[in-house]
């Protein structure tokens, strides 16, 4: 009797548990791995692209070279949440944002502001984190998402949803965390750089067929919320030796209009010194590094090599700095240092105007760089 008694108490027990009654299985849910919004015609348009996660098992396990298969959905609507919802009308399964990558925002939606409605909306569900990157463009969504990644990889490894690889190996513009993004937007001092990406279809073929690939292609400038302006080329080419991210960069160097061959510079460290004269800003930027010469063309002293190299960084990042100053953007974030050595005078220099830095702020730029080895090269150098 007693063994019954134990065994109908644990009959009850077991029946006011809930277990995993309404889990769903992963293949009854789809996965978006990037997310993008546009602004066109008075409408927000939402983006996501899709991928098949057996395609990256076989990518993986080297099972497979078919080509991957993706997909990319679109809804619009008045704001953000409502082109979600018409998206998710005629979404077959339900879908599951806990492993989305990336994020694109266009030119456009950036003008009207939707950064805004895109934070707020990260901010009110549970489901979104803030570790995806952050990119702009000023290219269709629909073609962006629509170009496969190199080699027969998944578009998880791609420039899109994977930036970072590639940065390590050759630094231009660093890619940026959403969270990383919240917290520079809201800085009253600093200037974001969002790295502007395009699809380039010059570079890469496939059976003599052009094969399209996104490539970072500047940086959109926001300051004090707002758009102001891109960087592009050799505008841009400066921002990278300011860049404490900075891993990895080359170099071209040349000296009375011949070229002499190239550098690679690592360890990059930069020091800002920052004055007040005639409650004017100036700015004095000391930059140091290591390099390595992967190859030479011309044959030259070391000194030369190097004080060339030193000078042609030097412009760099003044003509960045000119550059950004233009549209309204503290591109090599020399402010930032001001405010934080000086608050006192940075907060009277907002007072009398918006942008506290003028065309001379920069007063110079000084730059020291310690050349390692010139490796099969470095008989030529003498």
């Amino acid at each position: 009797m007693r063994h019954c008694s134990k065994w109908l108490a644990a009959v009850v027990l077991l029946s006011t548990l809930t277990g995993c009654w309404g889990a769903r299985e992963i293949e009854h849910m789809v996965y978006p791995n990037t997310f993008g919004v546009d602004y066109k015609d008075n409408k927000v348009y939402v983006y996501l692209q899709f991928i098949s996660f057996s395609g990256v098992a076989k990518t993986e396990s080297g099972e497979s070279n078919k080509e991957e298969t993706f997909y990319v959905g679109k809804g619009e609507g008045g704001n953000i949440d409502e082109a979600i919802f018409n998206l998710y009308a005629s979404s077959q399964q339900r879908i599951s944002w806990s492993h989305l990558k990336s994020i694109v925002i266009t030119a456009p939606a950036l003008k009207q502001g939707l950064i805004v409605q895109l934070v707020d909306l990260f901010d009110r569900y549970y489901e979104f984190r803030y570790t995806q990157w952050i990119m702009a463009t000023h290219q269709s969504l629909d073609e962006v998402f629509s170009t496969p990644s190199n080699v027969d990889m998944s578009i998880v490894y791609s420039q899109l949803n994977n930036p970072k690889d590639s940065y390590s190996q050759s630094s231009w513009i660093a890619p940026l965390y959403l969270h990383r993004f919240i917290w520079m937007n809201n800085e009253k001092s600093y200037t974001v750089l969002l790295p502007l990406i395009k699809v380039d279809k010059d570079r890469w073929y496939r059976n003599d067929t052009a094969s399209p690939r996104i490539i970072v292609d500047g940086v959109c400038v926001m300051y004090n919320r707002s758009y102001t302006g891109d960087l592009r080329g050799g505008a841009m080419q400066g921002i990278r030796w300011m860049e404490k991210k900075t891993e990895r960069t080359p170099l071209n160097v040349a000296s009375e209009g011949k070229d002499l061959g190239m550098l690679v510079v690592e360890n990059l460290k930069n020091e800002v010194k920052s004055t007040i004269e005639d409650h004017k800003p100036y700015f004095d930027v000391y930059i140091t590094g290591e390099a390595n010469i992967p190859f030479l063309l011309q044959t030259t002293s070391e000194h030369k090599f190097k004080e060339a190299a030193e000078h042609e960084i030097a412009r760099q990042v003044k003509e960045s700095y000119a550059a950004g100053v233009d549209i309204g953007g503290d591109v090599l974030h020399l402010a930032d240092n001001l405010l934080r050595e000086k608050p006192e005078e940075w907060h009277r220099l907002k007072r009398t105007r918006e942008f506290p830095l003028e065309s001379d702020s920069l007063r110079s730029v000084h730059v020291n760089i310690r050349i390692k080895s010139a490796g099969i090269s470095k008989m030529r150098i003498h």
